[in-house]
C-alpha cells in the first residue's frame, strides 16, 4: 500500500481547495505541525497538541464534557431535562445548553440539580410539551475562571477567580463593618494542649473560645491584613514617640528636638507649679484674722468667729467627734485633733461663705481658700484670711481661689499669668495661629502640614488614594493592589504570568516564540516558556509489588497511556512481569501455571522475566493497549516471586512512549 507525504508552508496548507487524502500525512515546514487528511477536511487534522488546555497532562477540565440530551420540557418559564447518563452536576453550576428542539433554551444557564439525570433552570422561556432530544449540555468553566493547582490530584483545574479581600491567604476579614479599614496586623498563634500537656494541635491563631479542659498557648506570631475599625489616635502618628512603653496617667506630650517626635512625661500638677503663673493674690488683698479659743476639744460645745462684727457659731455635736474618729482610723492616724479641728473649720467656713459670699475656704473641705485650724496643747487655735474687696482691681471675692471657677481665663499682666473672669468667649479653633480652617465640611478632620507648620482641615482617611503608601494611578478594570518591597508601596495593577512564584523569570525577558507555552521544568521546579512540540517523550512508569513469597502472585493497576510502546524494562529482584488490556482478561489468566506458556488471544501483550536485574532493552518493541470501556490510561498487572527468596517488596521499573491521543471523552 502506497503511502503520500506532503511538507510545505502553512499558507499553503491553508490554501483553498487543499483537502488531503484519507491518511495522507501533511507537514509545514514553517510552524513545524503534523496533520492526517480524511478526504473531507480542508488542510487536514492536527496531529497530537490541539491547542487546547484539556491536551496537557497536568491540566484536568473535567467541565469540558459533553453530556447528552435524552428529553426536554419546558412548563411556567422553568426548562426540565433529562440527560441519557447521569451528569454529576451539583446545584448551582453553570452549564452550556444545546437543545435541538427547542433553541429558545440555549445558553449558559445555572442549574438545579433535582435527579441523577435530570436537572431544572428557569427564564423567559415559552412552555411547550415533553419531546425527545438529540442535543447536549457541557458543563464548561465559569467566564473569569482561572487554573488552579490542587496538590492532592496533582493537575491543574479550573476555579473561580477570587474577587474578595477574605478569599486572599494573607486576609482575615470577620464581620466587616461600616467604614472599617484593613491593616497588616500582627496576630499571635500557639499550640493547643490537653489536660496532660499534649500537643492537639499546633499552629493555632488565638481563638476566641476554646473547649473546656483545653488550653491554648501562644508559641510565635504571624502577621495577616485584616479589617478593624478606623481610629485617628495618637498612637497612629508618625511624629509621636513613647517613652517607658506608653504613656501613664496625667502624663502630657512634649515636644523633643532630640527625638524630633512629640514624646510623653509627667504633667504639671497645678498651674501655679509653672514659674510664669501666679495664682496667689498679692497680700494687700487679704486681712489676716487670728482667734484663740481655749479649752480642750473634748469639753467644746461651740466655736463662735467674729469676721467685721458679724459672730459666726458653730455647735460642735457627737457626729463630728465620730466622724473625726472614723476618718482617723481609715488612715491608720493617732491624730484625732487634726481630723477634729479641719472638720469644724470646714463647717465655719461653710457658714461664712453661705451669710457673707467670701470665697473662705479650709483644709480637706470643697468650699475653697483660706481658713485653718490647728492645736497647742488643749488650745483650739484658727488663722482666717478674708478679702479685702477693692472695686477698682476688677477682682472680686472668688478671685482669690486656689481652683479657677467657670468660665475664668488665664490672663498676663505682663509678669504673670492671673486667672480672672472672661465676659465673653470667641475661643475657637479658627482664632489659633497654628491652625488653618478653609471651608470646612462635614466629617473633615485636622492634619498637620509640616510645610506650613500648620493644621489644616482636609477629607477623612475613607479612601486608599489618600494613603500615603498607595499608588493608585492608571487603575483598571479588575487591577489588584500588589506591595512593592523596593519602593514600599502598594501599586494597582493587573496580575500578570511574572506575579507566580512558580512561573521562571527572567524567561519573560527574553524572545518567545509565537505559539510558545509554558511546560513545567522538573530540574528548575517552575514553569517556564517553551515551544511545543508534537513529538512525544518517553516516561518512566514505577511501581512496587509489597511482600511477595517465593513464587507468589499479586496484582496491580498502574497508569500508563490508553496505547503506547514498551522499550525497557528493570526489576530489583528477578520476577515474572505479565501486562494485559483489561482487568477481565487478567482475571481469566489468573489460574494459568507459572511454568505453562499464555494462549494467544489471551488479552496479553507482554510477558517479560528479566535475567538480571538490568536495565533490559525490547527490541523490537512490544505495543501495549487499554481495552476498558470506556478506555482509560490502566495498565493491569500481575507480578510473580522468581527469586528464590522471600522479597519484602519488588520494584519495577517500565520506559514507556506514549502513541495514541486520550479519548475526547477521557
Amino acid at each position: 500500500m502506497a503511502l503520500q507525504f506532503r511538507r510545505g508552508t502553512e499558507a499553503e496548507r491553508n490554501a483553498a481547495g487543499f483537502i488531503p487524502e484519507q491518511g495522507e500525512p501533511v507537514y509545514t515546514i514553517d510552524t513545524k505541525r503534523l496533520y492526517i487528511g480524511d478526504g473531507n477536511t480542508a488542510g487536514g487534522n492536527p496531529v497530537g497538541f490541539n491547542n487546547d488546555l484539556s491536551d496537557l497532562q497536568d491540566v484536568e477540565l473535567i467541565s469540558e464534557i459533553d453530556i447528552p440530551i435524552q428529553s426536554v420540557l419546558v412548563s411556567d418559564g422553568t426548562c426540565f431535562i433529562i440527560t441519557k447518563a447521569p451528569h454529576g452536576l451539583t446545584t448551582g453550576d453553570s452549564i452550556y445548553v444545546y437543545s435541538s428542539t427547542n433553541p429558545e433554551v440555549n445558553g449558559v444557564q445555572s442549574v438545579i440539580v433535582t435527579g441523577v439525570t435530570a436537572i431544572s433552570f428557569s427564564g423567559q422561556f415559552t412552555s411547550f410539551p415533553l419531546t425527545t432530544d438529540t442535543g447536549a449540555i457541557k458543563y464548561e468553566p465559569q467566564d473569569g475562571a482561572i487554573l488552579a493547582y490542587s496538590q492532592d490530584t496533582g493537575r491543574w483545574g479550573e476555579q473561580s477567580y477570587v474577587y474578595k479581600l477574605s478569599d486572599l491567604g494573607d486576609a482575615r476579614i470577620s464581620n466587616p463593618q461600616e467604614e472599617d479599614i484593613i491593616q497588616y496586623t500582627e496576630i499571635p498563634i500557639g499550640e493547643i494542649r490537653d489536660s496532660e500537656n499534649q500537643v492537639v494541635e499546633s499552629g493555632v491563631e488565638e481563638p476566641e473560645s476554646i473547649t473546656e479542659g483545653l488550653t491554648w498557648t501562644q508559641t510565635g506570631s504571624i502577621t495577616r491584613f485584616v479589617n478593624k475599625p478606623f481610629e485617628i489616635s495618637v498612637n497612629n502618628l508618625n511624629d509621636v514617640l513613647y517613652n517607658s512603653g506608653g504613656p501613664s496617667n496625667n502624663q502630657i506630650l512634649v515636644y523633643s528636638d532630640i527625638l524630633d517626635a512629640w514624646t510623653n512625661r509627667s504633667y504639671v500638677d497645678e498651674l501655679d507649679d509653672l514659674e510664669d503663673v501666679n495664682l496667689q493674690l498679692p497680700s494687700q488683698y487679704f486681712t489676716d484674722t487670728g482667734v484663740l479659743i481655749s479649752g480642750s476639744y473634748s469639753e467644746l460645745d461651740s466655736v463662735t468667729i467674729t469676721i467685721n462684727d458679724t459672730p459666726f457659731t458653730y455647735v460642735v455635736t457627737s457626729t463630728d467627734l465620730a466622724e473625726a474618729e472614723s476618718e482617723a482610723n481609715a488612715a491608720n492616724s493617732s491624730d484625732f485633733d487634726f481630723y477634729i479641728n479641719n472638720k469644724i473649720a470646714g463647717r465655719i467656713a461653710g457658714l461664712i461663705n453661705d451669710d457673707l459670699e467670701l470665697g473662705v475656704t479650709a483644709s480637706n473641705d470643697e468650699n475653697l481658700v483660706i481658713l485653718t485650724a490647728d492645736v497647742e496643747g488643749e488650745e483650739f487655735y484658727f488663722d482666717f484670711s478674708t478679702f479685702d474687696d477693692n472695686q477698682n482691681d476688677q477682682l472680686f471675692p472668688g478671685a482669690s481661689r486656689a481652683e479657677p471657677s467657670l468660665d475664668q481665663l488665664l490672663t498676663y499682666d505682663g509678669e504673670f499669668w492671673t486667672n480672672k473672669e472672661f465676659s465673653f468667649n470667641n475661643i475657637n479653633i479658627n482664632s489659633l495661629s497654628d491652625v488653618y480652617i478653609g471651608n470646612a465640611q462635614d466629617g473633615q478632620i485636622l492634619q498637620y502640614d509640616a510645610s506650613q507648620s500648620s493644621w489644616k482641615n482636609v477629607e477623612n482617611f475613607i479612601t486608599l488614594s489618600q494613603f500615603s503608601d498607595v499608588e493608585l494611578s492608571g487603575v483598571e478594570n479588575g487591577a489588584a493592589l500588589v506591595y512593592n518591597d523596593e519602593t514600599e508601596i502598594f501599586e494597582a495593577r493587573q496580575f500578570i504570568l511574572n506575579d507566580l512564584i512558580d512561573v521562571e523569570d527572567p524567561s519573560f525577558t527574553q524572545f518567545i516564540p509565537d505559539g510558545a507555552i509554558l511546560a513545567y521544568s522538573e530540574a528548575e521546579q517552575k514553569w517556564t516558556p517553551q515551544q511545543f512540540s508534537t513529538l512525544a517523550s518517553r516516561n518512566e512508569v514505577i511501581f512496587n509489588t509489597g511482600p511477595l513469597e517465593n513464587l507468589e502472585v499479586t496484582t496491580l493497576e498502574i497508569e500508563a497511556f490508553t496505547g503506547y510502546a514498551l522499550f525497557k524494562i528493570q526489576v530489583s529482584a528477578i520476577c515474572t512481569v505479565t501486562l494485559y488490556v483489561s482487568a477481565f482478561e487478567r482475571a481469566a489468566d489468573l489460574a494459568r501455571e507459572e511454568d505453562q506458556a499464555p494462549f494467544p488471544g489471551q488479552g496479553i501483550f507482554a510477558e517479560l522475566t528479566p535475567p538480571d536485574l538490568t536495565y533490559r532493552r525490547i527490541a523490537p518493541v512490544i505495543y501495549g493497549y487499554n481495552d476498558d470501556n470506556p478506555i482509560s490510561r490502566t495498565t493491569y498487572v500481575k507480578v510473580r516471586n522468581r527469586s528464590g527468596f522471600f522479597q519484602n517488596n519488588i520494584e519495577v521499573k517500565l520506559t514507556i512512549l506514549q502513541i495514541e491521543d486520550d479519548p475526547v471523552n477521557f
